[in-house]
């Protein structure tokens, strides 16, 4: 944050899964390229490629995607300039609110503002990364469903939960179950 935060607007969505669904989605760092091919289409993310889109380079780092999930249910987005926090509030076992709040800044001209507005299409309810999200959650929610016998694990890099030199791997995902796991007496 790098000034005077405001409100740019608010949404909230109804996910039909359980939260932890959401949570491992926002904490892997491979899923956007292989889920979410409106970023791989239009080279905003890929594990091959630096991407091809004109931003506002406007924290100096030349970051354009930026998840940070904070235990237990917040999440921070910084998607090119779009700024959002996300409030995930379960609701049931298969039921999910996702709180959405778009950041902007004090000294924002109109022509940021609008952008800030435009790139938030990606993200919402409605937006282009959202509906995917939302709809492979809900996907694996039924899959569970008639299945609580069995057992099913795939693992991809290595088997612990510090970080490593590459976008495919789990280790954020374990990192979050080690916290969790202790904290609710498992």
């Amino acid at each position: 944050m790098h000034g005077t935060p405001k409100v740019l607007g608010t949404t909230s969505q109804i996910l039909h899964n359980n939260w932890k669904l959401y949570f491992e989605n926002v904490r892997d760092t491979y899923h956007a390229t292989l889920l979410h091919t409106f970023f791989t289409t239009f080279r905003i993310s890929r594990l091959t490629s630096e991407g091809g889109v004109d931003i506002a380079e406007e924290f100096g780092d030349d970051t354009t995607t930026q998840i940070l999930s904070l235990f237990p249910n917040f999440v921070l987005q910084q998607i090119q300039n779009c700024i959002a926090l996300r409030l995930v509030l379960p609701r049931g076992p298969d039921k999910t609110e996702l709180q959405w709040t778009y950041i902007g800044f004090e000294d924002d001209d109109a022509d940021m503002t609008a952008l800030r507005l435009g790139q938030a299409n990606l993200v919402g309810p409605a937006g282009y990364v959202s509906m995917e999200g939302g709809a492979v959650g809900n996907f694996i929610q039924r899959a569970i469903h008639g299945s609580e016998e069995d057992c099913s694990v795939l693992e991809m890099g290595d088997f612990g939960h510090i970080s490593e030199h590459n976008r495919t791997t789990e280790a954020s995902v374990r990192s979050f179950w080690r916290a969790y796991r202790p904290l609710m007496g498992f």
